[in-house]
């Protein structure tokens, strides 16, 4: 009796602080195959390889893949165009391990996916996949925003003008009558015009030289993260555009700054940007920033990885994640909050998108972790739930990690792979505890 009103007590205290917070990560893995490098779209789940597309035969994949996370269910959404034999035969948009979505391929050539958004509607109470990239069409590329796999924007850039779609954000409650921003850039002259399109028209047009990486708009301000390139200095200035004017500017003497992503939470705008001197990044002179609301918050050497730069970030909970690429080595780390979390040094990996999911049980109050009832309790192979219903049932570990998510199944669990320990069952609002033997 007192152990059990010791384990319970326990896991009630648990229930205010727990959460869990799991990094994904897509990119590829790089194998080889009669002496060519064989570029394998990968996912992976807190440095472990979680989803692979096909085998590591002849052929490749782009650099870059939208990646998106349902943050209730916990469904990963990715994009991976294959190519074997030089020709692109598939491009196409996975959930978890299945692919939902197939993407055009014209002739050899299959579009590129950058950015996706997991846009949920709260007054129709549905969800949609939007991705932002570009395709070949008229032998340009044109940029192109995608609806579930389908083309919803091809917007103009002009005649016979190259465009490009980097990022999105789509702004309303209702998928009937919202928003669509997003940004990117059209050539002309061999010059570069940052662009912003809302809906199907263009919103606003920068200087030559320059070209955007993220949107995002909050309380109906537009913000563009973005850089303009100098002819006569051959010097990079990375910018914040609200509105279409400049509300921030990164600029280092003798230098460029390259912008990397940007994040708004809640009104914050966490950015991260490299500094890269004209006598070479390798030589130890750049600087890899992370900021929010135009301060410096964490900082890294670019000679502590050789030519390196930020290819992914988020922003959950307060907390920052971000992974640290290098290009002459395919190696990466990630942090968070400045501290390394993990590293995949020598593993011949390129990240082109980050993710976190995280779950936050600090709102499960005492009253509401009564109400399961769960038998056998310890447990060996099988729990049943007494008086649940027919959610999704999720486990937790003692450290507040998310070890299971599974279907109710008329009250039957399989906990057989779960290590022996202390546990937290969350069913809906509803929680109890378990020992697993």
């Amino acid at each position: 009796m007192k152990k059990t009103l010791l384990f319970t007590m326990l896991l009630l205290a648990m229930a205010g602080t727990m959460n869990a917070q799991d990094v994904y990560l897509l990119g590829t893995k790089n194998y080889y195959y009669d002496f060519n490098t064989v570029y394998m779209p990968t996912v992976w789940k807190n440095g472990e390889i979680l989803y692979q597309d096909g085998e590591p035969l002849e052929g490749y994949s782009f650099e870059k893949g939208g990646l998106a996370i349902d943050d209730e269910t916990q469904d990963v959404y990715w994009y991976s165009a294959r190519s074997y034999n030089n020709t692109f035969e598939r491009a196409c948009i996975y959930k978890n391990d299945q692919i939902v979505y197939n993407i055009n391929v014209v002739g050899n050539i299959a579009p590129r996916i950058i950015n996706m958004q997991l846009k949920k509607f709260e007054s129709t109470h549905t969800m949609a996949l939007y991705s932002a990239g570009y395709k070949l069409s008229g032998g340009n590329w044109n940029a192109v925003i995608w609806r579930e796999g389908n083309e919803l924007f091809v917007p103009t850039a002009g005649s016979s003008v190259p465009s490009y779609a980097f990022d999105i954000a789509v702004v309303g409650d209702d998928e009937s009558d919202c928003d669509y921003y997003y940004c990117g850039s059209k050539e002309t002259d061999n010059n570069g015009h940052a662009i912003v399109w809302h809906n199907g028209g263009q919103h606003w047009f920068n200087a030559t030289h320059s070209y955007t990486e993220n949107i995002a708009v909050y309380n109906d301000d537009i913000y563009v993260f973005g850089d303009e390139f100098d002819d006569a200095t051959w010097i990079t200035t990375s910018y914040v555009w609200k509105n279409g004017e400049v509300f921030m500017t990164f600029e280092e003497p003798d230098a460029s700054v390259h912008p990397q992503c940007m994040v708004m939470l809640e009104g914050d705008l966490w950015l991260s940007t490299s500094t890269r001197h004209e006598s070479d990044a390798k030589d130890g002179d750049g600087k890899l920033k992370i900021w929010k609301n135009g301060d410096v918050m964490y900082e890294h050497d670019q000679s502590e990885y050789e030519d390196s730069y930020i290819s992914g970030m988020d922003v959950v909970n307060g907390d920052v994640y971000y992974v640290i690429q290098a290009w002459n080595d395919p190696t990466c780390d990630v942090y968070k909050n400045g501290e390394l979390l993990y590293g995949f040094n020598g593993d011949d990996i390129n990240i082109t998108a980050l993710k976190v999911y995280y779950h936050d049980t600090s709102s499960v109050q005492e009253n509401e972790a009564t109400t399961l009832s769960v038998y056998p309790n310890p447990a060996n192979d099988m729990i049943r739930i007494e008086n649940g219903s027919n959610e999704t049932v999720e486990i937790f570990n003692a450290t507040g990690q998310l070890m299971m998510s599974v279907e109710a199944n008329d009250g039957n669990i399989s906990v057989s792979g779960l290590p022996a320990g202390l546990y937290l069952m969350k069913q809906g609002k509803n929680t109890t505890q378990f020992i697993k033997d």
